[in-house]
C-alpha cells in the first residue's frame, strides 16, 4: 500500500491523502510502502511538478471509461490516439501502448487495485488522467 501525505508523518501512517485531493505545483508528498505484515519504509519524498499546457487537447471530445474500472478502460477521442502510457503515483511507466486509431481499450488486469495516471498522447499534445482501479 502507498500513502501520500503532507509531511513525514507518513512513518506513522497517518496524514493519508484522499483521491479527491488535488495536488498542489511543487510541493512535496511523502510516501511509504507497507507490507501485509505491517513493516513500514522510510519515507520518500514525492516533488509535483503539473504541467497543464494541454490547449489543444480537446478534453469534451475525450472519453474515458469506466472509471473506476476492474479490468478495461475504454478510451475514445475524435482524433487518433497515438499511444497511452499508464503510470504508477511514483512516476513508474507501466504501459505503453501503442493505439493509432480514435478508440482502444486497455487491458488493465495484470495491475493491482490502485489509483494510476494514464497519458493520452495524441500527436504532439497529450492529457493526463487519474484512473482508479479496483
Amino acid at each position: 500500500m502507498f500513502l501520500l501525505t503532507f509531511n513525514a508523518s507518513a512513518i506513522h501512517q497517518t496524514g493519508a491523502l484522499s483521491n479527491s485531493i488535488p495536488l498542489i505545483n511543487g510541493h512535496t508528498y511523502y510516501g511509504v510502502l507497507v507490507s501485509d505484515a505491517g513493516c513500514v519504509s522510510e519515507p520518500t519524498g514525492v516533488t509535483v511538478n503539473l504541467y497543464l499546457d494541454n490547449e489543444s487537447f480537446d478534453l469534451a471530445k475525450l472519453r474515458i471509461y469506466p472509471n473506476p474500472t476492474t479490468d478495461f478502460l475504454n478510451i475514445s477521442y475524435y482524433e487518433s490516439i497515438d499511444r497511452v502510457e499508464v503510470y504508477s503515483l511514483l512516476g513508474q511507466r507501466l504501459m505503453n501502448v501503442v493505439v493509432e486509431d480514435i478508440e482502444t481499450v486497455i487491458d488493465m488486469t495484470s495491475l493491482a487495485s490502485s489509483t494510476y495516471m494514464v497519458r493520452i498522447w495524441v500527436g504532439e499534445s497529450n492529457q493526463l488522467v487519474k484512473v482508479i482501479k479496483k
